[in-house]
C-alpha cells in the first residue's frame, strides 16, 4: 500500500498585484486549511528548496494552470511541504473551508466541529431533504486553485497515513451529511503517468455559506516511489468538478529521473 505501480502490474507584477502581508496571510489561511498546525505545531525555521520536497523527481517545465511555488516548509515532524498557487488569486486569510488531510490527526479525528477527510458528526439517519441532494454535480474542466505537496520525512513514517487515506474509503450517502456539512469520498481510481499507476481519492467537502449549501472538492494523488513518499493534494474552488485529468498539467511539470 502507498507506492504507485508500473503500469500493467496488478498490485496496485500582476495588473492587481497584492502586499506580501496578504500573499503571507492567505499563506496561514491554506496552512490552516490543510491542517498542518493542529498537528506538528507551527513550521520549523528550517529553509528547503522545492527539490527538497520533490525527492527524486525533477523540474521539467514550469508549473501549470498558473500554480507557482508559494511557499516552502521543513514541519517540526519531517515532513517537507510545497504549496502552490496563484499569488493573485488565494483565498481570503478567513477562508478555513475543509483541511486536505495531509495525513494528519486533525483530517482523521471525529466528533462535532472536526470535519475531517471523511469526518462526520456521528451517524445520522438519512434525510430525504437533505441540502446536500440538490446540490448540482459541479461546473467541469477546472483547473485545481491550489495544490500541496507533501514529502514525508521516511516510508516506515508514511505507511500508515498511506494506508488510511488510499486504502479502506468512507463513501457516505449524501443524504446522512447532517446540515452542518461534512464530507465524504466520492470516488477513486488511478491515473497514469509516466508509466506509472498513481491512486487517487477524491473528496467532496460540504458546509454552509451564508445560509446557502455549497461544496468544494479536493484530491489526493499517491507519488510515493521506492525510498520517497509523496502525497499530492488539490483543491478546487466552491462549485466546481474536482477532475483527476486537470491534474496532469502540474504533474507533467515534473519528471522521472533517467535510468
Amino acid at each position: 500500500m502507498g507506492t504507485f505501480e508500473e503500469e500493467g502490474m496488478e498490485s496496485t507584477e500582476s495588473s492587481n498585484p497584492r502586499g506580501a502581508g496578504s500573499i503571507i496571510a492567505s499563506t496561514l489561511a491554506i496552512f490552516l486549511i490543510l491542517g498542518i498546525f493542529a498537528v506538528a505545531g507551527m513550521p520549523s525555521n528550517s529553509k528547503i528548496e522545492l527539490q527538497d520536497v520533490l525527492g527524486d523527481l525533477v523540474v521539467s517545465t514550469e508549473a501549470r494552470h498558473g500554480l507557482q511555488t508559494l511557499h516552502l516548509e521543513k514541519l517540526k515532524d519531517g515532513r517537507l511541504v510545497a504549496l502552490f498557487g496563484d499569488p493573485d488569486d488565494l483565498p481570503p486569510a478567513g477562508e478555513m473551508g475543509e483541511e486536505f488531510g495531509m495525513g494528519g490527526r486533525y483530517g482523521g479525528r471525529r466528533g462535532r466541529g472536526m470535519r475531517g477527510m471523511g469526518g462526520d458528526f456521528g451517524e445520522p439517519k438519512p434525510d430525504p431533504n437533505s441540502p446536500w441532494l440538490k446540490l448540482p454535480a459541479g461546473e467541469a474542466e477546472q483547473a485545481p486553485w491550489q495544490a500541496a505537496l507533501v514529502h514525508y520525512p521516511a516510508q516506515s513514517k508514511a505507511e500508515s497515513t498511506l494506508a488510511r487515506e488510499f486504502g479502506r474509503l468512507n463513501f457516505k450517502d449524501l443524504s446522512t451529511i447532517p446540515k452542518e456539512g461534512g464530507s465524504t469520498v466520492m470516488d477513486s481510481g488511478h491515473l497514469v503517468w509516466n508509466g506509472f499507476r498513481l491512486p487517487f481519492v477524491r473528496t467532496r467537502h460540504f458546509r454552509m455559506e451564508e445560509k446557502e449549501p455549497t461544496f468544494h472538492d479536493s484530491m489526493r494523488i499517491n507519488l510515493t516511489r521506492k525510498r520517497h513518499s509523496l502525497v499530492l493534494y488539490l483543491r478546487w474552488r466552491p462549485g466546481q468538478l474536482g477532475d483527476v485529468e486537470m491534474a496532469r498539467p502540474l504533474l507533467a511539470s515534473w519528471a522521472l529521473p533517467q535510468g
